[in-house]
C-alpha cells in the first residue's frame, strides 16, 4: 500500500499540534503558582516548554530526526543521480546530533565548564550559547555557497527557517540568561522568553521540513511511503 505524502496537509496539521503545546504550556506557566507539590498531578512539567523529557521535546526531537532522514534520502537519491551530496549528508548527520542534543540537553552540560574557564555573566550566564555561536559561523561560512546553489523556493523557506531557529536558540537565550541571573531560574521574565523561544523553534523546523518535502516532491515527483501488509505477502505465496 502506498501512502502520499501532501506537505501542506503535514504542515498544517503539525502547525495545530504545536498551538496545543503552546497552550498547554502557557495553562500550565499560570497555574504553576497554585498548583502546590504536585504541579497539577503532573501536568505541568508534562508540557512545559522549559522542562527536559517531556512531550514538547520529544516532539521536537522527533521532528528534527525527521529532517534527519528526509537529508538522508534527498542524499541517497543526489548520489544515485551523480549531483553533489556530500552537503546533503552533512546537513543529516547535523539534524542528527540536534535531534539527540534535544532529547538529552548536551548543549547545558557545556555551561558550567565554559563558564568557569570564561567568568561569563549577564546575557552570557548560559554560556553553552558560545561554542554553539562560533560552530554556526562555522556552519554558515561553509553552507553559504551550497544554500544559493538550492531552487529559489527552497532556499527561501531554508533561510526563514534558519532564521527563526537561530533566533530563537541562541537570540532568545541570551535574555534568558540575564534574567535567570538577576531573579533566579523560574522568573516570569524567562517564562515568557523560553515560551516564544521554544514556539520558534517548532515551527522553525517545521518549516525547514516542509522545505524538504517540496523539495523531494518537486526533484523526484512524490513522496511515498510503501507500507507492507504481511496478510498481502501470505496472499501472494
Amino acid at each position: 500500500m502506498n501512502i502520499l505524502v501532501k506537505p501542506k496537509s503535514v504542515f498544517l496539521n503539525l502547525a495545530k499540534f504545536i498551538i496545543f503545546l503552546l497552550i498547554a504550556n502557557v495553562v500550565g506557566v499560570i497555574i504553576k503558582p497554585y498548583s502546590g507539590e504536585y504541579e497539577a498531578y503532573g501536568f505541568i512539567p508534562m508540557f512545559n516548554f522549559d522542562t527536559e523529557k517531556n512531550i514538547p521535546t520529544i516532539y521536537s526531537s522527533l521532528m528534527l530526526l525527521v529532517c534527519s532522514i528526509l537529508l538522508w534520502f534527498i542524499t541517497i537519491q543526489h548520489k544515485r543521480h551523480g549531483q553533489s551530496y556530500l552537503l546533503w549528508a552533512g546537513l543529516s548527520i547535523i539534524f542528527l546530533f540536534l535531534a539527540i542534543d534535544e532529547i538529552s540537553a548536551i548543549h547545558e552540560h557545556l555551561t558550567a565548564p565554559v563558564s568557569s574557564t570564561l567568568n561569563t555573566s549577564g546575557f552570557l550566564f548560559h554560556a553553552w550559547v558560545i561554542p554553539y555561536s562560533i560552530l554556526m559561523i562555522v556552519f554558515a561560512i561553509v553552507y553559504v555557497r551550497f544554500l544559493f546553489k538550492l531552487p529559489k523556493g527552497t532556499m527561501l523557506l531554508f533561510m526563514i527557517a534558519g532564521t527563526m531557529f537561530v533566533l530563537a536558540a541562541l537570540g532568545f537565550e541570551l535574555f534568558e540568561g540575564y534574567y535567570d541571573e538577576k531573579y533566579g531560574e523560574g522568573n516570569h521574565y524567562s517564562a515568557v522568553l523560553y515560551s516564544i523561544e521554544e514556539l520558534l523553534e517548532m515551527f522553525a523546523v517545521l518549516t525547514f521540513c516542509y522545505a524538504l518535502m517540496k523539495y523531494i516532491t518537486a526533484q523526484f515527483q512524490a513522496l511515498n511511503i510503501t507500507v507492507h501488509s504481511l496478510a498481502t505477502k501470505e496472499y501472494k505465496r
